[in-house]
């Protein structure tokens, strides 16, 4: 869908009510706007439960604004990696209030820093994939913990942010 238009997406919505996985990756229209995600929400049934957009127009925190607000409760798959800054802790503030059912996120290359990291974790308690590598706002021992396979990833990053009962950050 590199390069599907904005009409041609709200009618996939319109005409697709069973749709759960849409891939707008690398698709860089500049008709596809922030808003486009909000009408397409409106135009069918929020059914939609995997979402990638990374390195596309959408991959910014306006579109992380307007995920969370129109399709956040049911989204469990989230990538917006290669966002080339145009992602920073407050859009994944509000994609972390409005997606408790998140199970998997791919942020990197983001500017997301350690603060926007604890806040997802803290209200996604079903993560079990988070990918941050590239992340230059994240200390090296946060960036290393993605090293680890499948969920030893978020239990890592939760070490590393000192976030475990009991446990000092390394």
């Amino acid at each position: 869908f590199s390069y599907i238009s904005s009409i041609v997406l709200l009618r996939l919505a319109e005409h697709s009510p069973l749709l759960h996985t849409l891939d707008l990756t690398s698709c860089t229209q500049h008709s596809l706007t922030p808003d486009v995600i909000a009408r397409m929400a409106c135009a069918g049934k929020n059914t939609l439960h995997t979402l990638r957009l990374g390195r596309s127009a959408l991959c910014t925190d306006a579109g992380l604004f307007i995920v969370a607000a129109h399709l956040g409760s049911g989204l469990r798959v989230f990538d917006v990696r290669g966002s080339g800054g145009q992602v920073t802790d407050k859009g994944v503030a509000a994609v972390s209030a409005a997606a408790p059912h998140l199970e998997a996120i791919d942020l990197s290359a983001s500017a997301v820093s350690e603060a926007g990291l604890q806040l997802l974790l803290q209200h996604c308690p079903g993560l079990s994939v988070c990918d941050v590598s590239s992340c230059r706002g994240l200390s090296r021992p946060v960036r290393q913990a993605t090293t680890r396979e499948g969920s030893e990833v978020v239990a890592a990053l939760k070490h590393a942010l000192g976030m475990l009962p009991g446990v000092a950050p390394p």
